[in-house]
């Protein structure tokens, strides 16, 4: 009867001992998860944020240099992506003209520089 009352006091005590190290295991669990997820939304917010924001900016910006990109014969479509780079940049005399041109070149400047 001693030696049952032995072994069940060391299965108790094991017991214990392994519902204290699953708890420790489960927290751990717990924690990793909340982090991974802040893990995640500290890379996609800011992602998001700049999408979000920058849009606006580089539309205005396209905006402001669409100009001189068609003065230079520079074509932002993806069509042209495969096109060799010599025939990319191209200034004959109109374009220069056209980037002389003070209105424009005041739109410029006010646009970038102020």
């Amino acid at each position: 009867m001693d030696e049952i009352k032995e072994i069940v006091q060391k299965n108790k005590e094991y017991l214990e001992n392994l519902e204290k190290r699953i708890a420790r295991i489960e927290r751990k669990f717990t924690w990793n998860t909340i982090f991974g997820f802040v893990k995640v939304i500290m890379i996609v917010a800011p992602l998001v944020f700049g999408i979000i924001y920058l849009s606006p900016i580089v539309k205005d910006y396209l905006k402001t240099i669409t100009p001189v990109l068609s003065a230079l014969n520079i074509n932002l479509d993806k069509d042209n992506v495969n096109a060799p780079a010599d025939s990319m940049i191209i200034l004959p005399e109109e374009s220069r003209e056209l980037l002389c041109d003070p209105e424009i070149r005041e739109a410029l400047i006010e646009e970038n520089c102020n």
